[in-house]
């Protein structure tokens, strides 16, 4: 459409940035979303199904939804209940680990916009099976970072991903590094300057996404040594940011457990202040009480007398 921008909403990339390789050793599979009919969650279980059972193939899945109890009893029906874990919600902290266990991240919705987890598990380094469906292709490119696969077609589902999980570790290699190399035109660092550049009215050539740009869509295959090169230095960057985060993550919470204990231990010494001036005002008054009743007592024997 003229004059329509297509930005991606971009991710912090840095958050998922890690040193650990894609394997196949003990492969597993990640979903991460909400678990509503639309995701097609039941489709992953049942392609889960069709593997060989020589794989072993664990699946895990992240998220909560209206869907979870029925896609439990097709998991159980399935005979792979024993292979599907469903962890629920997790944490900001868990939720870079996950995908870092993950052999690849599998996202068969039919309703995806700009699916975040997918840039998430990219930014992991990770690749991924999806359906052709929405914004998906724009993310996975077919052959080079993950597959594509017919949505509904649970069979093909199934192929793509047994063709990564029985992958070597070189083809493992190259789809991690063209996950890592595609994510950038999607980190938020490239989004900010795109905005940046459209309230300072520059033109339109600088101010569009780089996937947007021609060379986005081209097949990579291999990266030269060039751009395995950038992505060697993004990642570098990238982890370099997780790690200075998560320091000053842990000074930040070391900072609270302090100032709690200091708040603590002042509580503590108001609370006998307080205890201990309630004790003297209840000494004082009782010793008024018997001053009041003794001058009452002599009061009614003079009186008398």
């Amino acid at each position: 459409m003229k004059d329509v921008l297509a930005i991606s909403c971009g991710i912090d990339a840095s958050k998922f940035a890690n040193d650990t390789p894609t394997t196949n050793h003990e492969p597993r599979i990640l979903f991460l979303g909400r678990l509503d009919y639309e995701k097609h969650i039941h489709n992953l279980l049942k392609a889960v199904a069709l593997l060989p059972k020589s794989l072993n193939t664990q699946v895990e899945i992240v998220g909560d939804g209206g869907e979870k109890k029925t896609l439990e009893a097709l998991a159980k029906e399935l005979g792979i209940d024993h292979q599907v874990k469903f962890l629920g919600h997790i944490t900001e902290e868990e939720l870079p680990l996950a995908y870092e266990r993950a052999t690849l991240f599998a996202m068969p919705s039919i309703a995806e916009l700009q699916s975040i987890a997918t840039m998430e598990a990219m930014a992991s380094g990770r690749p991924v099976v999806a359906a052709n469906a929405m914004a998906l292709p724009h993310l996975v490119h077919d052959g080079d970072n993950g597959y594509l696969f017919e949505p509904d077609n649970v069979q093909e589902f199934a192929q793509k991903l047994e063709q990564v999980l029985t992958a070597d570790q070189k083809e493992l290699d190259r789809l991690s590094e063209n996950s890592l190399y595609l994510i950038q035109s999607h980190d938020i660092e490239r989004t900010i300057i795109i905005f940046e550049g459209l309230y300072r009215g520059d033109a339109e050539s600088d101010r569009t996404s780089d996937d947007n740009q021609a060379s986005y869509s081209r097949v990579i295959g291999v990266l030269p040594e060039s751009m395995q090169k950038r992505v060697l230095e993004f990642r570098q960057r990238a982890r370099a940011l997780r790690e200075a985060a998560s320091e000053r993550s842990e000074d930040l919470r070391e900072e609270v457990r302090d100032r709690l204990e200091d708040l603590r231990d002042e509580v503590v010494e108001r609370t006998k202040a307080v205890n201990t001036k309630v004790k003297e005002t209840a000494k004082n008054t009782a010793q008024r009480a018997k001053k009041v009743v003794r001058d009452a007592t002599d009061r009614l024997k003079n009186d008398e007398e």
